[in-house]
């Protein structure tokens, strides 16, 4: 939060405060624990979504830090020049932009950390609070922290904006909420450019991801020109195990690929889903706390293929017109 004391003018000298100046009080410790918890329960609110945007500082951070520090070291010397030429009537709106862009970054940025040590949303915010209070407490550290901080979250950001699919549906495998798919492509062309196949399983708080198949060149590991098909397996504590599927091979041919692996594999992925998270029916108090009945995975097996024969019409359709992806998002 050091950066956006800096921004907001917060005991500041002609508008700025000095570099390495950290000047902390419990309002701020307030403010950046607030920030975060706020943010937080709005994130949880659409925890997918949340969940995808925090999770891109694991799976692409050199583009997230590439994106991010361009974007906030550019905003900040775009402000100095106008300051350093007079033009104030156009530094004060941009900076004004700049402080409701910042908070967002930071809060996203807070809440990546709290990503990387847990995989339930409250935890991810309480870590995400507890570190944004730490960092402006410590001296000195406010100003660094709240600079490394705020960039990945402008990255993250910056990632999340340009990473719309082309056609994206949710799916619920087996319920009442306990089980769904996500899967989104994007085609140029008629090809396949970027797709992704995740599975979310119901724990009570929040739908934690099972396995994720995914193409995305700006991912890293995550092209299968190159790399091949791959599986996230989701462990506890926001641990992924990556496991290869196929050699490298041709985006088309690997959405194929990712949704026969999934069918084949889900009853086995699922249980071992279970079994980590201390699913049992011996323990069980709620439904939900209930390991998926033999006939509700068949079931969503039943309806993964269902959605393996709607993408796989899509594509046709694409491939016939290059506008059929934009046809078909309007009747999403």
């Amino acid at each position: 939060m050091g950066l956006l004391s800096e921004v907001t003018g917060s005991g500041v000298m002609n508008g700025w405060r000095a570099v390495g100046v950290t000047e902390t009080s419990p309002g701020d410790v307030v403010v950046a624990a607030l920030v975060v918890l706020i943010g937080g329960l709005l994130v949880v609110a659409n925890s997918d979504r949340g969940r995808r945007v925090t999770d891109r500082a694991r799976y692409n951070p050199s583009e997230v830090v590439i994106y991010g520090v361009g974007v906030n070291v550019g905003f900040i010397l775009v402000l100095l020049v106008l300051v350093i030429f007079g033009l104030a009537a156009l530094a004060l709106p941009l900076l004004l932009v700049y402080a409701v862009l910042a908070v967002a970054a930071t809060v996203v940025g807070y809440l990546a950390v709290g990503r990387l040590v847990a995989g339930n949303w409250w935890l991810v915010v309480a870590v995400g609070a507890v570190a944004a209070a730490i960092a402006v407490v410590v001296p000195y550290l406010g100003t660094v922290t709240g600079l490394a901080v705020t960039s990945v979250g402008f990255g993250m950001l910056v990632l999340e904006y340009n990473s719309a699919y082309d056609r994206e549906v949710e799916t619920e495998l087996a319920g009442p909420a306990n089980m769904r798919s996500h899967i989104g492509v994007s085609t140029k062309n008629g090809a396949v450019t970027r797709f992704q196949i995740t599975i979310t399983y119901w724990t009570g708080v929040d739908h934690e991801t099972v396995v994720r198949y995914v193409h995305d060149p700006t991912e890293n590991g995550s092209d299968v020109t190159e790399d091949g098909l791959r599986i996230r397996i989701h462990g506890e504590a926001g641990s992924i195990d990556v496991e290869d599927v196929t050699e490298p091979i041709e985006p088309d041919d690997a959405v194929q690929q990712a949704f026969e692996h999934l069918e084949t594999n889900l009853d086995e992925l699922v249980r071992e889903f279970e079994h980590d998270r201390g699913i049992e029916a011996d323990e069980a108090e709620w439904s939900y706390e209930m390991p998926l009945e033999a006939s509700e995975l068949r079931s969503a097996r039943e309806t993964l293929g269902e959605q393996r024969e709607t993408v796989t019409a899509y594509l046709a359709t694409a491939a016939d017109s290059p506008q059929a992806g934009w046809l078909l998002e309007g009747g999403r």
